[in-house]
Protein backbone atom coordinates (compact mmCIF):
# COMPACT_ATOMS: atom_id res chain seq x y z
CA UNK A 1 0.00 0.00 0.00
CA UNK A 2 2.70 2.43 0.51
CA UNK A 3 4.27 1.97 -2.76
CA UNK A 4 1.07 2.80 -4.45
CA UNK A 5 0.68 6.12 -2.50
CA UNK A 6 3.95 6.77 -2.91
CA UNK A 7 3.41 6.41 -6.61
CA UNK A 8 0.41 8.45 -6.68
CA UNK A 9 2.06 11.01 -4.99
CA UNK A 10 4.67 10.85 -7.20
CA UNK A 11 2.61 11.02 -10.30
CA UNK A 12 0.36 13.85 -8.72
CA UNK A 13 3.67 15.89 -7.53
CA UNK A 14 4.81 15.68 -11.57
CA UNK A 15 1.41 16.55 -12.77
CA UNK A 16 2.04 20.10 -10.65
CA UNK A 17 4.89 20.62 -11.41
CA UNK A 18 4.25 20.47 -15.44
CA UNK A 19 1.07 22.69 -14.55
CA UNK A 20 2.82 25.21 -12.49
CA UNK A 21 5.44 25.44 -15.54
CA UNK A 22 2.58 25.97 -17.51
CA UNK A 23 0.87 28.82 -15.66
CA UNK A 24 3.88 30.81 -15.16
CA UNK A 25 4.55 30.59 -19.35
CA UNK A 26 0.70 31.99 -19.77
CA UNK A 27 1.31 34.50 -16.94
CA UNK A 28 4.99 35.85 -18.34
CA UNK A 29 4.53 38.98 -20.59
CA UNK A 30 5.32 38.48 -24.42
CA UNK A 31 7.18 40.71 -26.61
CA UNK A 32 5.15 41.07 -29.60
CA UNK A 33 7.10 43.48 -31.61
CA UNK A 34 9.36 46.07 -31.19
CA UNK A 35 9.98 49.00 -33.62
CA UNK A 36 12.94 51.55 -33.65
CA UNK A 37 11.11 55.39 -34.02
CA UNK A 38 14.72 56.73 -34.03
CA UNK A 39 18.11 56.96 -33.28
CA UNK A 40 20.77 59.81 -32.31
CA UNK A 41 24.49 60.07 -31.19
CA UNK A 42 24.96 60.74 -27.90
CA UNK A 43 28.33 60.61 -27.94
CA UNK A 44 31.39 58.74 -29.73
CA UNK A 45 30.53 55.41 -28.23
CA UNK A 46 26.75 55.52 -28.13
CA UNK A 47 23.34 55.94 -29.06
CA UNK A 48 20.02 57.40 -27.77
CA UNK A 49 17.30 55.41 -29.51
CA UNK A 50 13.51 55.72 -29.27
CA UNK A 51 11.70 52.37 -29.50
CA UNK A 52 8.44 51.29 -29.64
CA UNK A 53 7.45 48.40 -27.71
CA UNK A 54 4.07 46.31 -28.04
CA UNK A 55 3.79 43.36 -24.88
CA UNK A 56 1.09 40.97 -24.27
CA UNK A 57 0.30 39.79 -20.74
CA UNK A 58 -2.83 38.42 -19.20
CA UNK A 59 -4.89 38.61 -22.34
CA UNK A 60 -3.96 42.55 -23.00
CA UNK A 61 -1.82 43.92 -25.40
CA UNK A 62 -0.14 47.45 -24.59
CA UNK A 63 1.93 49.50 -27.09
CA UNK A 64 4.73 52.09 -25.08
CA UNK A 65 6.93 53.98 -26.27
CA UNK A 66 10.87 53.31 -24.74
CA UNK A 67 14.00 54.79 -24.66
CA UNK A 68 16.83 53.27 -24.50
CA UNK A 69 20.56 53.51 -24.72
CA UNK A 70 23.34 51.82 -26.89
CA UNK A 71 26.86 51.39 -26.15
CA UNK A 72 29.86 50.36 -28.49
CA UNK A 73 31.53 47.66 -27.33
CA UNK A 74 34.29 46.13 -27.96
CA UNK A 75 32.40 43.61 -29.75
CA UNK A 76 28.70 44.33 -29.57
CA UNK A 77 26.73 46.80 -28.40
CA UNK A 78 24.90 46.97 -25.04
CA UNK A 79 21.47 48.50 -24.11
CA UNK A 80 21.13 50.50 -21.29
CA UNK A 81 17.71 52.24 -20.48
CA UNK A 82 19.78 55.16 -18.83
Amino acid sequence: MDKQLQAEMTEAKQFMDGADADMAEKMAPKLENLKKVGCKDNDENAYHCDIEIEITKNRATNKAPISMRFINGSEVRMASNR
